[in-house]
């Protein structure tokens, strides 16, 4: 998709040249096929799994990101920026200021997610969520070794957001709320979910 876009832009340059007398003719420029990408969605049953077995170890911190992240559909990148200054408990929001597509959003906090959000402001931190991917990583791997699932590629963190997402289409959730909601720049992303609909 990112070879795509970046050929995008250059038949695109190469089309104002011809436009402006610089060049005879724009040479075709052949697309790469892309694949629909993940689509690996945390059953309920595998969700209350990862997060027991976290807490079990311990690891009350992944059991939280692993919550929030099931239930807002944020980006880890989102998560790991938030401040208090982010939250909203009158309005019942979380504000995404800095995401992949640069336009800000509100994003709903669900009953669970409030419990924890308001754990996290009380601590004082620069950040709600100190960490980055890397600390996930091992944790992450653990259990999915505890849970046999080691061989399934698409079983990643990420893919809380896509869970999310589907979640919210079997309930009814109108598409372009969902495309809001996620922060897609456009509703090609979110058409991806429209066969749950």
């Amino acid at each position: 998709g990112t070879v795509n876009r970046q050929l995008s832009a250059l038949s695109k340059m190469l089309q104002v040249g011809v436009d402006k007398g610089r060049l005879k003719h724009r040479p075709k420029i052949e697309r790469k096929r892309e694949s629909p990408g993940r689509r690996r969605v945390i059953s309920e049953t595998e969700e209350a799994e990862i997060i027991h077995t976290f807490q079990q170890w311990g690891l009350e911190e992944q059991s939280a990101v692993v919550q929030v992240l099931v239930d807002t559909g944020l980006r880890p990148s989102e998560l790991w920026r938030l401040t208090a200054n982010d939250l909203n408990f009158s309005s019942n929001l979380i504000h995404v200021w800095e995401s992949k597509t640069d336009v800000p959003r509100g994003v709903p906090m669900t009953e669970r997610v409030q419990t924890i959000m308001r754990k996290r402001q009380a601590i004082k931190s620069a950040v709600l969520f100190p960490y980055d991917n890397h600390w996930m990583r091992g944790p992450w791997e653990r259990v999915k070794r505890h849970l046999g699932l080691s061989d399934d590629n698409e079983f990643v963190v990420y893919a809380f957001r896509h869970t999310c997402a589907s979640r919210l289409v079997q309930r009814g959730v109108h598409l372009l709320y969902v495309q809001e909601w996620l922060g897609h720049s456009s509703n090609t992303m979110t058409k991806r979910y429209a066969h749950l609909c």
